[in-house]
This record gives C-alpha cells, sequence and structure tokens, in this order.
C-alpha cells in the first residue's frame, strides 16, 4: 500500500513539473518575442536599415576653428564723428507769441491812363488832401471796422485804380477825414479794403478814377465794430480832366504841390471833396491831374505848396460840358517875398501842428 501511495505522490509530483514547464515556456516565448521580433524562426533575415529622420538646420553651422563677433544691429544710424552738430532742444513750453508791429502806410502812387487832350501826360499821385492815409480812429477806445470797396461801371464791370476816402457824416456833410484807400495798394484787383475805421455811419467818396469816369460819388455806409462791411460804387461815365499848370511868377514850373476839387459851398467857400491829386514826384514839369470832374461849380484848393513858396488862395472855378482838358494855371510866390506873411501853427509846447490851414475870411 505504502508503494502505491509513493508511486501516485510521484506521478503527481511529476504531473505538476509538466504543467508548470506547459506555463512557463509560452510566457517565455511572448517575451522573447516582443524582444525581438522574428526571433522565433531560427532562420531569420535582417530587418530593413531605416534612415536617420534628417534635420533641415535653420541657421547654416558655423565653423567651429573661427570664433565669430556677434553682430550687434543698430537701431539709429550713427552720425559723423567729423561733423559736431548742436544738441536738439525739444521745449517743454510753446514760446509765448510776441506782438508785431506793422510798418506803416505810405501814400501809394496811382497808375493811371494817359489824360484827353494834347497835353504831357504825368503819373498821378492820389491824395484827398488830408493828413496821411491810414488815420486812426478818434476815440482810441472805439473798436474799429473796416470797409471793402468795390467800383463797377454801368454795365457791371470792375473798375480798376479808384481810390476811397471816408469822412464822418456830419449831418449829411463830410466831417472829420477818417482814412483812404486805394485799388491800386492791394493789387488793383478792383476791391480796395480800408482798415481801422471807428464803428458808425459814415461818408465814403469814390475819390480818384482814371479817365473817363465821373470823380466824387459818394455813399453812407454803416461799420460795426470788429466786422467788415462792403460797399459797391456805380460810377458813371464822363467827366472832364482839370490839368493844374503849377508855375512861379516867372511861368517856371514848380514839381511838388498837390490840389483838392471841393464842391462851392457859396461865395467861393471850399465844401465838400470831391477828388484830389498830386503833381508826379518823379517829373519837373509842375502839372497836376485830376480826373473825371463833372460839370458844376467848383473850389481848387492847393493843400501842399511847392518846397520855399507860399500856397495860393481858393479858386473857385466852374467846369462846362465837354470833353477835353480844363486847363488851370496857379502862380505861387516865394515865401520871402515882400508882402506874404508867414504864420506858423504850434502847439502848447511850441511844436509845429502838421496839417493846420488856415481858410480866407469870408
Amino acid at each position: 500500500m505504502k508503494r502505491e501511495l509513493k508511486s501516485i505522490a510521484r506521478w503527481l509530483t511529476m504531473f505538476l513539473i509538466v504543467v508548470g514547464l506547459l506555463g512557463v515556456i509560452p510566457t517565455a516565448m511572448a517575451a522573447q518575442s516582443e524582444a525581438t521580433p522574428g526571433a522565433l524562426t531560427e532562420e531569420q533575415t535582417d530587418p530593413p536599415a531605416q534612415d536617420e529622420p534628417v534635420v533641415v538646420p535653420t541657421d547654416v553651422p558655423s565653423d567651429p576653428s573661427v570664433e565669430e563677433e556677434p553682430v550687434v544691429v543698430p537701431t539709429e544710424i550713427p552720425a559723423d564723428p567729423s561733423v559736431e552738430e548742436d544738441p536738439v532742444v525739444v521745449p517743454t513750453e510753446l514760446p509765448e507769441e510776441q506782438p508785431t508791429e506793422e510798418a506803416p502806410v505810405v501814400d501809394p502812387t496811382v497808375e493811371s491812363a494817359e489824360p484827353a487832350g494834347d497835353e504831357e501826360s504825368v503819373e498821378p499821385v492820389a491824395s484827398p488832401g488830408a493828413p496821411s492815409l491810414g488815420i486812426q480812429a478818434i476815440d482810441g477806445l472805439q473798436e474799429n471796422g473796416s470797409i471793402i470797396a468795390t467800383a463797377v461801371d454801368e454795365g457791371g464791370d470792375d473798375i480798376l485804380n479808384v481810390c476811397f476816402t471816408v469822412f464822418e457824416n456830419n449831418g449829411g456833410s463830410q466831417g472829420q477825414f477818417l482814412g483812404q484807400g486805394c485799388d491800386s495798394n492791394d493789387g488793383s484787383d478792383g476791391a480796395t479794403t480800408i482798415t481801422g475805421i471807428p464803428a458808425g455811419t459814415h461818408i465814403v467818396v469814390a475819390s480818384y478814377v482814371d479817365p473817363g469816369f465821373v470823380v466824387g460819388s459818394s455813399q453812407l455806409v454803416t461799420i460795426d465794430p470788429g466786422e467788415t462791411t462792403s460797399v459797391t460804387f456805380e460810377i458813371a461815365s464822363g467827366g472832364r480832366t482839370i490839368r493844374i499848370a503849377k508855375v512861379d511868377d516867372a511861368s517856371d514850373p514848380l514839381p511838388g504841390a498837390c490840389f483838392n476839387v471841393t464842391e462851392d459851398s457859396g461865395n467861393g467857400q471850399p465844401g465838400d471833396f470831391v477828388g484830389g491829386n498830386c503833381s508826379d514826384p518823379s517829373r519837373t514839369d509842375g502839372l497836376v491831374f485830376i480826373f473825371g470832374v463833372a460839370p458844376g461849380e467848383y473850389v481848387l484848393v492847393e493843400t501842399t505848396a511847392p518846397s520855399g513858396f507860399v500856397a495860393g488862395p481858393p479858386l473857385a472855378f466852374t467846369v462846362t460840358a465837354g470833353s477835353g482838358n480844363f486847363n488851370l494855371t496857379i502862380v505861387n510866390s516865394p515865401i520871402d517875398s515882400p508882402g506874404n506873411l508867414i504864420v506858423n501853427k504850434v502847439d502848447e509846447n511850441g511844436d509845429p501842428l502838421a496839417g493846420a490851414r488856415s481858410r480866407p475870411p469870408c
């Protein structure tokens, strides 16, 4: 019995060993298969060669034997060291604007057409017989305005080279002179700008025209403070040229005189201003031309006498209808002539008063 039990135990042991071997062999074969694919066969071929991946470099490799200095990209273009530049200073505050001074206004020379008739022409100088162009407002505290005056003919076409003079309105008559401007002052474009005129209603006179148009037309113009007022004059054609020959008592020509033509207010007394002019300073013939005077009663007033001579008294005259020159001759005597009365007007400090004039007794 014991012998049979030992035999059974031996066979059982062998059976367990075989079973154990059967479980180990597949596991080992699987492990070997994973480690070396294809190793289960005795004859195995070499696996196909696998190429290494190609790496495309982003930079071309430099020679390691050569050390290159790093490249520095400048952010600014270097300045030429041979040229020394002043440093640029950026102000932190805007500079305060300085007031500008206006240049003084100078009486212009007005170019005009040749006067009618057989007399030699001169270049007339516009002059209203007032102290000067650019007279400021009477009340310095009153804000001024401006006038833009244009002149057209009866067909509405622009008339060039016209001068305009502004006076206070004294009950419908001309009061104090306020200012003057000429088209030739600002480009002969048909528009004349007169600045520095005090606010109010004033009289504007077309005081200079070229031959062929009537001088002296006027309008009431209202100026608002700080504003520019535009006015248009329609100027009639016609009128005659007053040709004034200025001579001394030996009949020699005297250049340098200025004359105004005014209306006759009665008894040969000067009234409202019509027009005026001066002799051409570049000429020596002493001729003065005032264009476009319509037929009527007038007074000729010498506002400026030639140097060293006494201005003549006002001369009343009548312009008749016609087309030729209306000729006048004015004789001046030297200041040192016997019988001349010289009146010098001065202020309380004894300084001369420019532009002062005296009228003869009525």
